[in-house]
This record gives structure tokens, sequence and C-alpha cells, in this order.
């Protein structure tokens, strides 16, 4: 997979108004490999994608 992260500047602004967690735990719940099963059926549902 392709290495998804926030540049220096967005780790900056992060570590500036302490949302380094926030934005760690964000990465860990959307950024997968696959497409899971709801992706999947919103992407089946959407009308253009």
């Amino acid at each position: 997979m392709h290495q998804f992260g926030y540049t220096d500047a967005a780790r900056k602004l992060q570590d500036r108004f302490d949302t380094r967690n926030l934005a760690d735990a964000e990465l860990a719940v959307i950024v997968h490999d696959e497409l899971s099963a709801p992706d999947k059926a919103f992407v089946n549902g959407a009308e253009m994608f």
C-alpha cells in the first residue's frame, strides 16, 4: 500500500494545536488497503464516482 500521511507542515500544526493524536487515530480508521463492504456499497450506490 502507498504510505499515506501528513506533511511536515501539517504535523507542525497538529503539534501546535495538540491534535496529533486525533490525526493519527483518523488515519488508523480511515486509511486502509482495500474497500470494505460498506465502501463497496457506497461506490455501487453512487450516481457517479
